[in-house]
């Protein structure tokens, strides 16, 4: 076997150092066409509503949507190096006199159709709420709420199989995805209750504390269907949310700190995982429950009028359910269980600190900006680590006159290489590159600059 340029049929490529790496990666290239028409009417009636000494700002509303949508999807798949600007590559078998015998790809292409999607379909929501601001002094105020929402789901969804289109000397035509002309219909409905209280006290004007617990709900929408053809079990997701938090203003600092929990109790976790040994793609979803704890802290200190220091932060621990299922592989079933792991690409700890100065009577501003993101995982089973990383980016406005402001922005100034996701294609359920020495990701951009100009009419 034999890699060559497609443009330079002559020429080997280095399996052992070209580019200086030697990296080869089969690419997905796909097209997605999309349409999708909205109707969407939110009518609501408010009121102010003054009994005794309280006060009542009441809102009900009906609130409605129509939408219809259409999905198509296709794709291949193509041999390119690992660099800026990749270049095509061709795979082929060489006889013992090194003629080529044996085209495995065409023109780069490894497989057509690697993909195939055809669905269309429409909802209808209808949903009923009501809330309620109920001040019952100057210092005490409770917010009510609750809502109603149910969704109806027609459509259809095409489905597909393999054929061998037989166009080719190679190998990339012979397992084609492409539709069958059959359609599965789509006709459910789903419902769900919401409801939400909170509370909050000032103690004084500039100081106070709240509390609120919300039970929500998710229903599944018309693109769950259309863009997973083999999805037969969504579910609506119900959460919990409750925070408490203590808030507070002065002319030198303003500070918000909030302990919050948040839960689901089907949490849908999927994956589109690539199978190099098929060339295909394999899909799995699993439900399992999530919770998360923390705290949240934001602010800013003033100790002068030319200077200030903003800052937010968070702290949690988001954490996997019960999350056991069982994987068939070869008839034997294998157990699988992530219960109590990290949650995937949820940092544990990350915050920004920004500092800025106010110059020449608050024409110039200049800002600094620190972030940091610690480190996070990209699959469930908590095998490959994404690392942590800071962020530094500035930030300057100057207002040449009351019409006329400039802006500039450096973002990444120190060209971190920050990774926000794993390779999703490689497993999220187990990371088939973990241990690897190089492995796929989505970073932050590098370095990067822009300029604005505001002007005001």
């Amino acid at each position: 076997m034999q890699i060559r340029f497609v443009n330079a049929p002559s020429q080997v490529f280095n399996v052992a150092a070209e580019n200086g790496t030697g990296l080869i990666m089969d690419a997905s290239m796909r097209e997605q066409d999309i349409t999708l028409d909205e109707l969407i009417n939110d009518f609501r009636l408010v009121k102010t509503f003054e009994v005794g000494d309280q006060r009542h700002d009441v809102a009900v509303g009906l609130y409605y949507a129509k939408v219809e949508e259409t999905f198509f999807q296709t794709g291949a798949s193509a041999l390119v190096d690992v660099r800026d600007n990749a270049r095509l590559l061709n795979l082929v078998g060489l006889n013992a006199a090194g003629a080529v015998v044996a085209n495995i790809t065409e023109n780069g292409i490894s497989r057509y159709g690697l993909q195939f999607n055809n669905a269309e379909g429409e909802s209808n929501t209808v949903a009923l709420y009501a809330a309620d601001e109920w001040s019952l002094n100057d210092k005490l105020r409770i917010d009510l709420g609750a809502r109603w929402e149910r969704i109806e789901l027609s459509g259809r969804n095409e489905r597909s199989s393999t054929i061998n289109l037989g166009q080719s000397a190679s190998l990339a035509d012979d397992q084609v995805l492409s539709g069958t002309g059959v359609f599965d219909p789509l006709d459910r409905d789903f419902d769900g209750w919401a409801a939400t209280a909170g509370i909050n006290y000032q103690i004084d004007p500039d100081m106070g504390v709240f509390a609120r617990y919300t039970a929500g709900f998710r229903l599944p929408s018309l693109g769950d269907f259309l863009t997973n053809p083999t999805r037969t079990d969504p579910r609506t997701q119900k959460t919990k949310m409750a925070e408490a938090g203590f808030k507070i203003s002065r002319p030198m600092f303003s500070l918000y700190a909030t302990a919050f929990y948040t839960a689901y109790d089907s949490q849908s976790f999927s994956e589109t995982r690539f199978d190099p040994i098929t060339n295909t793609f394999v899909s799995r979803t699993e439900f399992t429950s999530t919770s998360s704890y923390g705290v949240e802290l934001e602010g800013v200190v003033r100790p002068t009028d030319w200077f200030d220091v903003t800052f937010t932060g968070t702290a949690q621990d988001p954490r996997f359910g019960d999350f056991k299922f069982n994987t068939n592989v070869g008839g034997v079933l294998v157990v699988s269980d992530f219960s109590d792991n990290v949650q995937v690409r949820a940092p544990k700890v990350s915050g920004r600190i920004t500092p800025g100065f106010n110059l020449l009577d608050g024409k110039l501003r200049l800002e600094g900006d620190l972030q940091y993101y610690g480190k996070r995982f990209s699959d469930a089973a908590n095998t490959l680590i994404i690392p942590d990383y800071f962020l530094v980016n500035a930030q300057v406005r100057y207002n040449l006159t009351d019409n006329l402001t400039l802006y500039a922005y450096g973002t990444n100034l120190t060209n971190e290489i920050g990774l926000t996701e794993g390779n999703p294609r490689a497993g999220q359920f187990i990371s088939g590159e973990t241990g690897a020495r190089y492995y796929l990701a989505r970073p932050e951009l590098g370095r990067a600059f822009r300029a604005a100009v505001l002007y005001r009419f």
